[in-house]
Order: C-alpha cells, then sequence, then structure tokens
C-alpha cells in the first residue's frame, strides 16, 4: 500500500466525519486504481455535503468514478 494511501485512509477512519479526510480517502484510492474502496469514501464525503472549498472537483472525481 502506498504511503499516500496508507496516510488517507488512516485520516479517513480517525476522523470519519471530516469530508476533507473522505475526499482525500477517495481519490488517493482513485489514484491507486481502487475504485471500489473510492466511491463509499465519496458517498460517505457527498452525503456529508462535500469539501465546500472543491465541491466542482470533488463532484467531478466522484462522477467519474461511478461512470467507470
Amino acid at each position: 500500500m502506498a504511503t499516500a494511501l496508507a496516510r488517507a485512509l488512516a485520516a479517513a477512519v480517525a476522523r470519519p466525519d471530516d469530508v476533507r479526510a473522505l475526499a482525500a480517502a477517495a481519490y488517493a484510492c482513485d489514484r491507486e486504481g481502487r475504485e471500489h474502496d473510492a466511491v463509499g469514501y465519496y458517498q460517505r464525503a457527498f452525503d456529508r455535503g462535500g469539501p465546500p472549498d472543491d465541491r466542482a472537483g470533488f463532484l467531478l472525481g466522484f462522477g467519474s468514478t461511478l461512470r467507470n
């Protein structure tokens, strides 16, 4: 498991209601080709409103992952 992925997943576990941590975990999973895992993190972040500072990028990433 890549270091960036491990850090992102650990942050999402430590802060399960933090949309930025959940989005970072989703992005990291996507980069590592783990789209199935990414969808869960994207969905949890989306359910909490998504990251307010990167809503458009977040929605683009989420939609792209769902499409694949």
